[in-house]
């Protein structure tokens, strides 16, 4: 069954992966300090190598028992 591992951020075609999302955009801003990175860029990547949305990563942790009840976006804070 496929479950969230952790946040990401899809940056230039680059996966950055991290705890949370601001630790994505921070290993990005120390390399790129003028990226401007938008909420469409940050979602979670998957068990099965997946870079997936928000949207999508709910629905995979609720499935995966990650979360306990559906919800509409992910945050890195529901997993941890």
């Amino acid at each position: 069954m496929e479950k969230i591992l952790c946040a990401a951020v899809l940056y230039e075609g680059i996966l950055v992966a991290g705890y949370r999302h601001n630790d994505c955009i921070a290993n990005i801003l120390a390399f790129r300090p003028d990226a401007k990175i938008s909420q469409e860029m940050q979602g979670f990547l998957t068990s099965k190598e997946r870079f997936v949305d928000r949207k999508e990563a709910g629905q995979i942790a609720y499935k995966a028992g990650q979360i306990e009840k559906p919800i509409d976006l992910l945050l890195s804070e529901d997993l941890y």
